[in-house]
């Protein structure tokens, strides 16, 4: 997340949250059917639907019966229910304002002309409050509580069908003027509708909206007041930065959500607060649906800035509410992270970070402290050791600092074997660092690790693990940070014995599964080859078949310096990748035998002898590799030039072959008659 705690206690204080679109609601004020005789100055006119209050009900008595409410139904008489002129508490839109007799006076609803579509979000807010709540002692209805039920319902042929409802709680607040009784202040209340998530059953059928006064404390009759009734349907939503932000950093994205039947939308941003000269920074019609952009550049520091969203439903556009935001005064700004290296042991390593308006450094590592010198911008360490190995970063600072601004974090490694697993009845790293345990994600107790008496070596001596496709694996506890380090460079070697045809299975990985793909894999594809790849950087598959039932020495490197990336089997390159593009860490840890902690693609045969270099072995080491343990030769990188009888070296042989060649003659007639 992007912003800081008071950032997101901010934001949900705002009001507004979202742009939406009015659904027409008929007489949301009360005002329509405003009586043009004796009824002005009346404090209250009794009825909603068909009642028709007849001639002489009112003091003084009217001639002509009072007409219904616009707009607006009724299940059946209202006893004394309908709407009211303005007073010292009336309405809150125009003159006059509804009013409902808790439970006694049935509700009132109103079917609109919107169809539901799929996706739509909508939210209903009404002004309400408390009219009158009368006890025999005034006082002692004051603190007492009505309950107003706000619905939406979708209409089946005539038939109102409940969407969703919530109860407002209302508390008498304020003492009645002259006729005694106590009241409350008005409020605003909404409620909120996801036709997807809510119930998708409303889709092609027409919204309508409903209201009842439920209940209330007390003996004495109550009634609700309700006024400016508003459907609106919910396009753009949560804005971010929020509206009326303060102190968003200066490096950060605008983003916003919009509501699935949106097409797309354009976004203006600016620092005009007329909001005339502020440009166009995305154009829905060419980028499609988004819902994030990112300013070209670091924007100034306490600069108001104004956005606005105009979303477009197929071919008509909705402008949004604009927007606005207000940066912090300026802070340091990271213009290049430091790298991460690799060093031979003894080697001198220089982390360097290179930002604007740097009050202060503070250079730190997770596992332990600093033993390096700091130059401000720069940590040197000398005479680099494992023990010197870990997870650096640089904590910047200035006087307008609230939270320190923080530069990548990015490992250190010596160039060595970082661990091997021999399998010997054991899950043991040789290296004395990286133990395994063996894991079944499906159950909540460890299970028993499989060791068989098979071994790719001549003699035939060890043992190795057996992995199915339970799915069982090997996971390297506490591994996420520390192998990091792979977009520097690594070297994944094992040996494998399979009979896993045509399946995916991986070896080994530590990687983050899903739309993006982020770290590295070792794994035999479905065509029985050997694959690796560091994504977003490249991938390589091999050309031989490893699903035979025969051990395999499968390697997977990556030159950080050359952007090479290779697959080796049985001591061999088979194909390479090459792309200067950075690799991105994750925070997953290292497996053996599945591809992901929920056990994805599992390996299903032997492993043995499985190691991790912090750097990229050459072909002749990786040879080495395979013959130090299978014995006999390989030929690396293909045979040299005068190599004439493909022993992949050249000698007397080679030179007897030229020799023999170089005697023979083809002059004619002195050699050939």
């Amino acid at each position: 997340m992007k912003k800081l705690v008071f950032g997101l206690v901010l934001c949900m204080s705002m009001a507004i949250v979202a742009q939406a679109v009015p659904v027409t609601v008929d007489n949301h004020s009360f005002e329509e059917q405003t009586p043009v005789h004796p009824t002005h100055g009346k404090v209250k006119l009794s009825c909603w639907d068909g009642e028709h209050a007849p001639p002489g009900t009112y003091d003084p008595p009217f001639t002509t019966p009072y007409p219904d409410v616009t707009g607006w139904s009724s299940d059946s008489e209202a006893a004394d229910s309908g709407m009211e002129t303005g007073s010292i508490i009336g309405p809150t839109d125009g003159d006059w304002g509804g009013f409902l007799q808790v439970a006694i006076d049935p509700s009132v609803w109103q079917l609109t002309n919107h169809t539901i579509s799929d996706g739509e979000e909508f939210t209903l807010t009404i002004d309400a409050r408390i009219g009158w709540m009368m006890e025999s002692v005034q006082s002692e209805s004051f603190g007492k509580t009505s309950t107003l039920k706000m619905k939406l319902y979708y209409d089946d042929n005539g038939a109102r069908i409940l969407i969703k409802e919530q109860d407002v709680v209302i508390t008498t607040n304020r003492e009645g003027p002259g006729w005694g009784g106590t009241w409350s202040t008005w409020g605003e209340y909404s409620l909120e509708f996801d036709v997807d998530t809510d119930l998708p059953a409303a889709v092609g059928h027409d919204i309508g909206i409903e209201f009842l006064g439920v209940e209330h404390q007390g003996t004495a009759n109550c009634w609700m007041g309700i006024d400016d009734v508003r459907l609106e349907r919910v396009l753009v939503s949560d804005p971010d930065p929020c509206d009326m932000e303060q102190d968003v950093v200066a490096t950060t994205n605008l983003e916003w959500e919009l509501a699935p039947v949106v097409t797309n939308c354009d976004v203006y941003f600016g620092d005009d607060p007329n909001f005339i000269n502020n440009p166009k920074v995305v154009d829905g019609t060419i980028e499609g649906k988004v819902e994030i952009y990112t300013p070209s550049a670091v924007l100034d520091p306490e600069t108001t800035y104004y956005w606005r969203v105009d979303a477009r439903i197929d071919s008509t556009v909705y402008e949004g509410d604009v927007w606005e935001f207000t940066t912090k005064a300026i802070i340091p700004v990271v213009t290049e992270d430091p790298c991460g290296l690799t060093v031979a042991a003894g080697e001198t390593a220089v982390f360097r970070v290179k930002a604007t308006d740097v009050g202060s450094y503070l250079w730190k590592r997770l596992g332990g402290s600093i033993s390096g010198t700091i130059n401000e911008s720069t940590l040197t360490i000398d005479n680099v050791q494992k023990a010197d190995e870990d997870v650096y970063w640089c904590e910047l600072e200035n006087e307008n600092t609230i939270t320190p601004v923080e530069t990548a974090r990015v490992n250190l490694m010596t160039r060595r074997l970082v661990a091997r697993w021999e399998f010997e009845d054991n899950l043991n790293d040789e290296t004395g660092d990286w133990p395994g345990t063996y894991t079944d994600p499906n159950e909540f107790n460890t299970p028993t690790a499989v060791y068989v008496s098979d071994d790719p070596c001549t003699i035939g001596s060890g043992k190795s693990l057996q992995l199915t496709d339970d799915p069982c694996y090997m996971l390297i506890t506490d591994s996420a940070d520390f192998f990091n380090f792979y977009p520097q460079g690594y070297t994944i070697n094992t040996w494998v014995k399979t009979e896993q045809v045509n399946e995916w299975g991986t070896i080994a990985s530590k990687r983050i599964r899903g739309d993006y793909y982020f770290g590295w894999a070792l794994t035999c594809d479905n065509a029985n080859r050997a694959e690796t790849g560091l994504w977003q950087v490249g991938a390589a598959t091999g050309t031989s078949d490893i699903v035979d039932n025969e051990w395999h020495m499968v390697t997977a490197t990556y030159d950080a310096v050359t952007g090479t990336g290779a697959v080796y089997v049985d001591g061999l390159v088979e194909n390479q990748f090459v792309d200067a593009s950075k690799a991105s860490t994750n925070d997953q840890p290292v497996l053996l035998g599945a591809d992901d902690v929920d056990g994805a693609l599992p390996y299903a045969g032997l492993l043995d002898k499985t190691s991790i270099y912090s750097y990229a072995l050459s072909q002749v080491d990786v040879a080495v590799l395979y013959t130090n343990v299978m014995g006999g030769n390989l030929c690396v990188g293909g045979n040299p030039e005068y190599d004439l009888n493909d022993d992949c070296r050249v000698d007397l042989e080679d030179f007897a072959l030229f020799a023999t060649d170089w005697m023979k003659c083809n002059l004619v007639p002195e050699c050939m008659p």
